[in-house]
């Protein structure tokens, strides 16, 4: 699903927010994610995704974008 130019691991790894392919009973296809590595957001089909990361296992880079992520979703949930 990825174009050659985007095959590398810093442009694979993407936090899901939503969409009802998040959750593992449901029947929906769509995630919406954003990219760790270059922060754009988009909409990937369930199937198109490959799994779970372990916090652990992933990279600095990865943690640092991820916490500033849930952060900034949590501060526009909250402005609502």
């Amino acid at each position: 699903a990825l174009r050659p130019e985007y095959a590398t691991a810093d442009h694979q790894l993407v936090l899901a927010l939503s969409g009802n392919g998040c959750r593992p009973d449901a029947r929906g296809n769509a995630v919406f994610c954003t990219n760790l590595c270059t922060g754009e957001r988009g909409r990937w089909e369930r199937y198109d995704l490959l799994g779970v990361a372990e916090e652990e296992k992933l990279p600095a880079w990865a943690k640092d974008a991820a916490d500033r992520l849930r952060i900034k979703t949590k501060a526009k949930e909250y402005e609502r």
